[in-house]
């Protein structure tokens, strides 16, 4: 439900939090590598693979934005065109 109320706000910030998170670098990686290689490819990839690692990551990024929407429900905040 709260996944409907929201879906172009929530559309438009994924893609700018992937774009920040892929811009900003620390020691020469950028942000999103190194979130991918460290909380994800790290345990992951070495018993199930890279593809296993990425769709963890793909996953948690989607129940990342599930608790933004979810929030945003419960306190009524709606963005509509």
């Amino acid at each position: 439900m709260a996944f409907g109320r929201n879906p172009l706000s929530v559309y438009v910030f994924s893609v700018v939090l992937d774009s920040i998170l892929t811009r900003w670098r620390i020691g020469g990686a950028d942000v999103k590598w190194l979130i991918y290689s460290r909380a994800f490819a790290s345990w992951r990839a070495p018993c199930c693979g890279g593809d296993a690692a990425s769709l963890f990551y793909a996953l948690a990024y989607v129940v990342f934005w599930g608790v933004v929407v979810s929030i945003m429900y419960r306190k009524r905040v709606f963005i509509g065109v």
